[in-house]
């Protein structure tokens, strides 16, 4: 695992939004590779088709999957303004997950020129594969820690919410 170099941090972020501790932004970047690298690890153990197809997939993809799960029926406007991206930009990414059949495309009865967005079984099945492995993963953290660490850092997180 690469660590982050605290001086990298200050001349490639000078503003660093408030944070006090460097030491956190690398320990969080740490943890969040870690966590990529766990479930990638266990998909790739599973040799399933499903998995990889979902280490296939580009973090903005997963990103609008969750999103449109999340949202059942979200249309590319919202997506647009959720992510902050130009319509062409989630016209693009939509394209692509509509070709690999992880989401279909509805037509709006009351103006042609909108479509609302849903997950296909094959998408729901593929985020399901995904979260299998942050379970995984989850189990392999709680294993390392006692059970008063594991409370801590449940409560920490959640704070993060």
């Amino acid at each position: 695992m690469s660590q982050i170099d605290d001086k990298d941090l200050k001349k490639d972020y000078p503003d660093n939004a408030g944070v006090k501790d460097d030491s956190l932004v690398a320990v969080i970047a740490d943890v969040a590779e870690a966590i990529r690298l766990g479930v990638r690890k266990y998909n790739a153990e599973k040799d399933s088709a499903e998995a990889k197809q979902l280490c296939q997939l580009t973090i903005t993809q997963l990103h609008y999957l969750h999103l449109i799960e999340a949202r059942k029926g979200i249309t590319g406007t919202e997506l647009s303004k959720e992510f902050n991206v130009a319509k062409p930009t989630v016209t693009n990414v939509v394209g692509r997950l509509v070709d690999h059949g992880y989401v279909r495309k509805k037509m709006s009865a009351k103006d042609r020129r909108v479509y609302f967005l849903y997950l296909t079984e094959k998408g729901k099945h593929l985020l399901a594969v995904e979260r299998q492995g942050y379970y995984n993963y989850a189990e392999k953290v709680v294993n390392e820690l006692t059970d008063e660490e594991a409370q801590q850092l449940c409560l920490l997180f959640s704070k993060l919410r």
